[in-house]
């Protein structure tokens, strides 16, 4: 007995041992799964005792006294039993080990397979909103279809009424040619006749249409010659002649004569009279057809009420196809995350007003940061500065850098011809704005709306651009804190310029000026837009050599720089833009683009050459005017010539550096009167610029003792316009010294040339024969300058230089060795 169950204790656990085992190697899963069923199982003694007493009984155990007489059963270790527990208890500890490491594998595999999945729903959600956006597309094809066949309907329809209402009622005026009589040649003619067929009235026209029945054919007077009295029953009968209705819309075709009459009564009267007079019963009276009742174009509508009609049709239209018809005028964009691809690293120049558009990024999209320092988010900021320097470049950078909603829209958007139309496009732009709580709103050029409110020249002022900016201050002054919305906008007009109102704290809270770029500025610039442009080598190293030939440029100048010259590049076939090609770039920028067919006599190119010569002597000769670089006599755009100079960055300037520029700028009208004893037209420009400095320095600078320190509006301004702020007494004294002070920069500037005459002739006949002259070669006809300043701009010039052609030189000898090597 003992030993059936010892065989049948074996093969239990052996099998209870292979089942462990055989789920200790099944698949991940599956293990997993178990494991999280029995957890860890315990493989103490005290189990493995309890799970054999309960299988096979206590015969496999035996009695032992312990330490302190208790009895205590121990299984036998010689048992079969014994041994088989011990194996199973090293498969239950083998299958914990398994199931603790399938459990962290299952966590691992669980989060892998949830990336995956988030991964996988991702790019379900792209594809549905491709497949709406195609759906989209498709759907605005087909509206864009049914919308090109009604307007095809409409100009159809359009053009048939035209045809239809330019056509007349009656017969048309080459029907009537040749067939207008007189209403005595019908009586004497074909009143009686028997050849008459019937007569038509027009009632519309008074006409009267004389139909025969042979018109070649004269008839025969059946009555004629007969008394003229007539009993009363006849003239009855005559009067009460049967009327014969015609056609409602006019006299038929076919008529062979027509007279005009005043009236249907007076045409009744003079017929009957005529009747009497021939003798003509009134059995034999013609018959008379009256058309022309209705006038058939009294039921067409005039053009002004088809016109109405059509608007209103097209707004209804095109509202319902989303469309801004007439009630859609205050639509403003949809609040879309605008792709633009402009980012910070795209504006360069500008790095104070960069990092103030920075802030308010930040503020957006870090707002509880300012918060709990108890600062509240600006609401709004302006930039002004003239035309290129990179005011809407510097939006767009906002609008690439943030994921907020973008509303851009310019100033003009809000005036139209409707009065009321621009507060509610505002009042729209902002509610939209609200909504989506966080925006930001960009409106360009500003100044269209926010000009000061009753300063019109005019008067009376712009009621509907005054009510616009009316709207705009509440909007902007009245949203709540909690709403994240800020406004940029962009103008270059000056801070005068604008309403105050706008500019008080709470509505534009910063006011950026962003000036024409330095010369560290525009360094910066040409290393943005010369990323993109395959360069040769060293043409980096040049960059600050094209900052300094660039003074005043913005930075869509110096765009507009590196385009032209990959183009001269591209054009002459070179593989890479080299320095030379960025050189006549800004020529091409400065004076446009070169004449050298321009059709000049060999007299006009001297007096051109001696201009050009006489305003660089004087500039070389003067303390305070710029340094020269290059002269030329090629014509370029409107310039028959051109002296091209390095200015200095001042931000003072004296009456000393005025009277240098005017006495530079009269060089070359000078230098022709010291030549050729006379004037020419050539001067022009220079005298314009004299001008405007003299005036500027008597009345605006305050520079006359005359006048005294002052400050006047110039000729010229919008201020000037109907009031002058000085009496006609002190114009006198403004002019009178003008006068003076252009004089004086004229005796200054003859002297110079004067004393200088050889050199003029030197490098006027220089010109002559190259064209052109750079600093290097002026130094060397004319001779060292007496002012240092100008002798080390010479000196860097030419360490510049050396290292230009330094580079060319190593460019072009790396490609040949290179060639020999291959």
């Amino acid at each position: 007995m003992q030993k059936l169950k010892s065989q049948k204790a074996s093969t239990l656990l052996k099998q209870a041992s292979n089942v462990l085992l055989l789920s200790s190697t099944t698949t991940n899963g599956m293990s997993s799964g178990i494991s999280r069923r029995i957890g860890t199982i315990p493989c103490s003694g005290m189990m493995k005792e309890v799970c054999v007493r309960r299988i096979f009984g206590t015969s496999c155990f035996k009695q032992q006294k312990g330490q302190y007489g208790n009895k205590t059963s121990l299984m036998d270790p010689n048992s079969e039993i014994y041994n088989l527990s011990s194996s199973l208890s090293a498969s239950i500890r083998l299958l914990n080990q398994l199931a603790t490491q399938q459990r962290a594998q299952y966590h691992t595999t669980n989060g892998v397979f949830k990336k995956k999945k988030e991964e996988e729903d991702e790019k379900e959600e792209k594809e549905e909103k491709n497949n709406k956006d195609d759906d989209e597309d498709e759907t605005g094809e087909k509206q864009e279809l049914k919308s090109r066949k009604l307007r095809l309907l409409a100009m159809a329809v359009m053009t048939a009424y035209l045809l239809l209402y330019l056509t007349p009622a009656g017969p048309s005026q080459s029907q009537k040619l040749n067939k207008e009589i007189t209403f005595q040649d019908f009586v004497d003619r074909y009143l009686g006749n028997t050849n008459l067929d019937h007569l038509e009235y027009d009632l519309r026209t008074n006409e009267v249409y004389v139909y025969l029945k042979d018109p070649f054919s004269s008839g025969s007077f059946v009555y004629s010659g007969v008394d003229k009295k007539e009993s009363r029953a006849e003239d009855v009968a005559r009067t009460e002649r049967k009327e014969h209705k015609g056609s409602v819309w006019g006299p038929s075709s076919g008529f062979n004569y027509y007279f005009q009459m005043i009236n249907v009564d007076a045409f009744e009267t003079r017929l009957q009279d005529g009747e009497i007079e021939k003798g003509i019963p009134p059995s034999m009276s013609p018959k008379i057809i009256y058309t022309g009742s209705l006038d058939w174009h009294s039921l067409l509508p005039s053009p002004f009420t088809l016109f109405l009609a059509g608007i209103l049709l097209w707004s209804f239209t095109a509202t319902a196809r989303g469309m801004p018809g007439l009630g859609g005028i205050t639509k403003t964009p949809e609040a879309v995350k605008q792709k633009v691809k402009v980012s910070f690293n795209d504006v360069a120049g500008m790095e104070e007003a960069k990092a103030e558009i920075q802030e308010f990024v930040s503020f957006l999209k870090k707002p509880e940061h300012y918060k709990k320092l108890g600062a509240k988010i600006p609401r709004g900021a302006i930039l002004m500065g003239p035309p290129g320097t990179g005011k809407t470049l510097l939006a767009k950078a906002v609008a690439g850098e943030t994921d907020v909603p973008f509303f851009s829209m310019s100033g003009s958007d809000f005036v139209e011809m409707f009065v009321g139309v621009g507060p509610a496009r505002v009042r729209n732009l902002f509610k939209k704005a609200r909504e989506t709580g966080q925006a930001i709103i960009f409106i360009d050029e500003i100044d269209a709306i926010g000009r000061p409110r009753g300063n019109s020249m005019y008067g009376g002022g712009n009621d509907e651009r005054e009510n616009t900016l009316n709207q705009l201050l509440v909007e902007m002054d009245g949203f709540n804190e909690n709403h994240n919305v800020i406004v940029l906008a962009s103008t270059n007009v000056d801070v005068e310029g604008l309403d105050r109102a706008l500019l008080r704290p709470g509505r534009f809270d910063r006011q950026i000026t962003i000036d024409k770029p330095d010369q560290k500025g525009r360094e910066s610039i040409f290393k943005v837009h010369l990323r993109n442009i395959k360069k040769a080598p060293g043409l980096e190293d040049n960059i600050p050599r094209l900052a300094e030939l660039t003074p005043g440029f913005t930075g869509a100048d110096i765009a507009n720089v590196c385009n032209e010259g990959a183009i001269f590049a591209a054009r002459e076939g070179k593989k890479q833009v080299e320095m030379e090609d960025m050189e006549r770039a800004i020529d091409r920028v400065i004076g446009g683009i070169e004449k050298r067919t321009a059709p000049i006599s060999q007299k006009e190119k001297k007096v051109i050459a001696y201009h050009e010569a006489g305003h660089a002597l004087v500039s070389w000769f003067c303390k305070h005017s710029d340094p020269l670089l290059k002269i030329s006599i090629i014509p370029r755009g409107k310039a028959l010539g051109y002296a091209q100079y390095v200015p200095k960055e001042h931000y003072i300037r004296t009456k000393d550096h005025l009277m240098d520029y005017m006495a530079q700028a009269l060089g070359g009208r000078v230098a022709e009167m010291l030549i050729f004893k006379h004037l020419s037209t050539g001067a022009q420009d220079d005298l314009q610029k004299i001008t405007r400095i003299a005036y500027a320095a008597v009345s605006s600078f305050g520079m006359s003792e005359a006048v005294g320190p002052v400050s006047y509006p110039l000729p010229g301004d919008q201020s000037m316009a109907f009031q002058k702020p000085y009496s006609e007494e002190t114009a006198e004294i403004i002019d009178r010294e003008v006068a003076t002070i252009i004089e004086d920069a004229l005796k200054r500037t003859r002297d110079i040339l004067t004393e200088k005459k050889e050199l003029l002739e030197t490098v006027a006949h220089y010109l002559l024969k190259h064209e052109t002259m750079n600093i290097e070669q002026f130094r060397e006809l004319v001779g060292p300058s007496p002012f240092p300043d100008k002798e080390e701009k010479f000196r860097e010039f030419l360490e510049k230089k050396r290292l230009q052609e330094k580079t060319e030189k190593k460019n072009k000898a790396e490609p040949e060795n290179e060639h020999k090597d291959h």
